[in-house]
C-alpha cells in the first residue's frame, strides 16, 4: 500500500482560516512514498506484506461443489423442459389458452438452460485463466483480454493478436462451445410443433346439431314427399342397399366420444353377429359460417343391430322354380311358402309386418335358392335402443326401430304385388351381389349380413334426416403437440447437460493446479494490484516506472501465487521487463519455471539485460 509522508502535512484543524494551495496529489510527488510500490514491481524484492490478494487454496469439497451445483441447475432445467414436451405432447387437444401456456413455459425454460449454459462456462473460463495467466509472460493488452474471456468479442481479438497455436486452438473451442450450446437449445424447437389437432376436438359449452330419428325422413328418394309407411318402408330399403358404400370397422375401432370425424372414417363398425353405429355430432356455428367447414365429432352414443338364424336344408324345391318348399327340420319335413320362384342363385328374404318379436325387432326368412346346396333361414333382427342417451331428442322411436330392422325384406310401395296378402313383404338379391352372396346354410354368416344391412339403414337415416340444434358441448378445432423427434430432444439435453459435467470437472482440476482468488471485483483489483501501480509510478515519472517501461523497453506480466505459509498465499501479478531489438514483437515469454532456468531469467530481469523474447 503507498503510504504518505506526514511530516509535511498539517490537520485541517491547524490550519483553519488560512489560505494554502490544495495540491494534486497524483502531480504533487512529494506527499507520496512509492518505496512499496516501487518494490513491487522488482522481482526477486523483499516487500513487507502482501503484493496482492491475501489467499487460501479453495478445498477439494467446495470446488466439487462448486461444479456441482451449477451442473445440478442444468440437469433440472433439461429435466424440466423434457417433461414439459411429455406433458403437453399426450394432451389429445390443447385451447388456446394451454397453447400458449406450453410456448411461455418452454421458452422460459429454454432461455433459462440457455443462460445457465452460458453462466457455467463463463464460470469456467473465470477460473481457467488465472491458470492460463500463470504458464508465461504475456503483454498487458493480452493479460487484459484473457480477463475477459467471458466476451466472445474479447476472445476473437485475442486470437487475432497472437501468433500462437495454441491460443487460436483454445479460442476456437471456446467459441465453439458457446454458439454449440445454444445451437442445441435452439435446435429443441426443430424437434416438436403445435399443429392443428386432427384426432381430438375441443369440447366447448354451445349449440350442436344432431340428427332427428323420431322418423325416417322419405323426400330424398319419394317423388311424392310422402312420408307414409309404404315410403318409409321402401326408403329403409333402399338405404340398406346403398350403405354397402359405408366404410366398416371392427368394434375394437370404435372411436371414443370428442374423436373428429371425418367423410373416410369407418361409419359402422361389426363383430360376427353385431353391428354398431357411433352417433355424430356437429358444431351448429360452423354449419353456418360458410366460411368454415363444419366441425363433426363421435359422441358416446351408440345404437347396435344384431342378428340371430336357424338354418335347414332344403329337400325339394330348391332350385327356385316353386313357391312351395320342402324343409327338413329337427321335427321332420316341413312346407313353407315362398311369395314368388325367383329361379336359382339367388336369395329371397320374406318378413310378415303384421308379427312382432319385440320392440324393434322384425322376423326375416331367407331362401337360398340354389341347384346344388339350397338353404332355409329363420332369423330375428333387433335395433336396440341408444346407449348413454341423456335427453330425449337422442333416441331413436320404436316405430322407426321396427322398419329398420325388417329393412332387408321390405318393399313399401311393391309389397306383395304376386299374392292378395298385403302384410307380406319380400326382396330378392342375386349371388352376385353382397347381400345375396350364398352362404351355404352358415347361421353366422347370414346373421352378420342381416345385421350389416340394418345398421346401414341406421347409419344413412341419421346422415339424411334432418338434424336438430340443441344445447350441448360443441366441438371446437383446437391444437396439439405433436413431438417428431423424441431420439433428438433426448441427445440433445443429455449431451448439453453431460458435457457441461465434463468440462466442469476438467477445467476446475486444471484450474486448480494455482490457487483462484475468491471474490468479486475487489479481489481482482488486489491481485492486479502490481499492474495497477506501474502505471501510478510512470505517471509521477518515478524512476522504477521509467526503467520498467520507457522508450526501447517492454513490461510482460505472469501470474503468480506465491506460498507465504501453510495453506496461505499472496496473490499478484509479477513484471518482465526487457529491451526490445528493432524489427521484434515480443508479446509473451515462457515463465522462468516453464523454461526450467530461473536464475537466469531473475538476472536478466534484475539486471536490466537486453534480449529478444523467448517466444512470440
Amino acid at each position: 500500500m503507498m503510504t504518505s509522508r506526514t511530516g509535511n502535512r498539517q490537520s485541517p484543524a491547524r490550519n483553519s482560516g488560512k489560505n494554502e494551495e490544495v495540491t494534486d496529489p497524483f502531480t504533487h510527488q512529494g506527499d507520496f512514498d512509492d518505496t512499496e510500490n516501487i518494490a513491487m514491481l522488482r522481482p526477486g524484492s523483499e516487500v513487507v506484506g502482501f503484493r496482492g490478494l491475501r489467499a487460501t487454496k479453495r478445498p477439494l469439497r467446495k470446488l466439487a461443489f462448486g461444479v456441482l451445483s451449477g451442473w445440478l441447475v442444468t440437469v433440472v432445467l433439461s429435466v424440466s423442459i423434457f417433461v414439459a414436451l411429455y406433458l403437453y405432447s399426450n394432451k389429445p387437444v390443447m385451447s388456446k389458452k394451454e397453447r400458449r401456456e406450453f410456448n411461455a413455459i418452454i421458452t422460459g425454460l429454454a432461455i433459462a438452460l440457455s443462460l445457465a449454459i452460458a453462466s457455467n462456462l463463463n464460470g469456467m473460463v473465470g477460473d481457467l485463466r488465472w491458470w492460463i495467466l500463470s504458464r508465461r509472460y504475456r503483454s498487458r493488452r493480452k493479460v487484459e483480454l484473457i480477463m475477459e474471456a467471458d466476451s466472445m468479442l474479447h476472445v476473437i481479438t485475442l486470437a487475432a493478436r497472437s501468433r500462437r497455436f495454441s491460443i487460436h486452438a483454445a479460442a476456437l473451442l471456446w467459441l465453439f462451445l458457446i454458439i454449440g450450446a445454444q445451437v442445441g437449445v435452439a435446435s429443441l424447437g426443430l424437434c416438436y410443433s403445435n399443429n392443428t389437432a386432427q384426432k381430438h376436438a375441443l369440447m366447448v359449452p354451445g349449440m350442436v346439431s344432431i340428427p332427428d330419428m323420431s322418423s325416417l325422413q322419405t323426400a330424398r328418394l319419394v317423388s311424392d314427399k310422402s312420408s307414409s309407411l309404404s315410403a318409409q318402408q321402401y326408403t329403409a330399403n333402399s338405404y340398406g342397399t346403398v350403405s354397402i358404400a359405408y366404410d366398416m370397422g371392427t368394434m375394437d375401432q370404435v372411436p371414443g366420444a370428442g374423436i373428429i370425424w371425418f367423410p373416410g372414417d369407418s361409419l359402422v363398425f361389426c363383430s360376427d353377429t353385431t353391428c354398431r353405429y357411433v352417433f355424430h355430432e356437429t358444431a351448429t356455428e360452423s354449419i353456418l359460417n360458410s366460411a368454415s367447414n363444419p366441425t363433426t365429432v363421435t359422441t358416446s352414443r351408440s345404437i347396435d343391430a344384431s342378428a340371430i338364424c336357424n338354418s335347414w336344408p332344403v329337400k325339394s324345391g330348391g332350385d327356385g322354380t316353386e313357391t312351395n318348399i320342402t324343409v327338413i327340420t329337427d321335427e321332420g319335413q316341413e312346407t313353407v311358402f315362398i311369395p314368388v320362384a325367383g329361379g336359382i342363385n339367388q336369395t329371397t328374404f320374406v318378413t310378415n309386418t303384421s308379427e312382432s318379436c319385440g320392440v324393434g325387432c322384425s322376423s326375416i326368412y331367407a331362401f337360398e335358392a340354389s341347384s346344388t346346396s339350397p338353404w332355409y333361414y329363420e332369423c330375428n333382427i333387433t335395433v336396440g335402443k341408444v346407449a348413454n342417451a341423456t335427453r330425449s331428442e337422442h333416441n331413436v322411436s320404436a316405430d322407426l326401430t321396427t322398419i329398420m330392422s325388417g329393412a332387408i325384406a321390405l318393399q313399401g310401395y311393391e309389397a306383395s304385388s304376386l299374392i292378395n296378402v298385403t302384410d307380406i313383404q319380400y326382396q330378392a338379391f342375386p349371388a352376385e351381389s353382397i347381400f345375396g352372396t350364398p352362404v351355404n346354410g352358415s347361421e353366422e354368416s347370414l346373421s352378420f349380413l342381416l345385421a350389416r344391412f340394418t345398421i346401414g339403414v341406421v347409419a344413412a337415416t341419421a346422415d339424411n334426416n334432418n338434424d336438430l340444434s340443441i344445447d350441448g358441448m360443441a366441438p371446437e378445432v383446437g391444437s396439439e403437440l405433436d413431438v417428431t423427434h423424441w431420439n433428438l430432444v433426448t441427445v440433445i439435453l443429455i449431451l448439453l447437460a453431460g458435457l457441461q459435467l465434463i468440462l466442469g470437472v476438467a477445467s476446475a482440476l486444471v484450474a486448480n493446479r494455482v490457487v483462484v482468488p475468491d471474490g468479486g471485483a475487489v479481489a481482482v483489483t488486489q491481485v492486479l494490484r502490481a499492474m495497477a501501480s506501474q502505471d501510478t509510478i510512470a505517471l509521477r515519472g518515478g524512476s522504477t516506472g521509467e526503467s520498467l517501461q520507457g522508450p526501447g523497453r517492454k513490461c510482460l506480466w505472469i501470474y503468480r501465487d506465491t506460498k507465504v505459509s501453510e495453506g496461505l498465499y499472496d496473490l499478484h501479478m509479477e513484471v518482465d521487463s526487457f529491451t526490445v531489438r528493432e524489427n521484434s514483437d515480443p508479446v509473451e515469454r515462457p515463465s522462468a519455471t516453464a523454461v526450467g532456468d530461473e536464475s537466469a531469467l531473475k538476472r536478466a530481469v534484475g539486471h536490466g539485460n537486453t534480449g529478444q523474447s523467448e517466444g512470440k
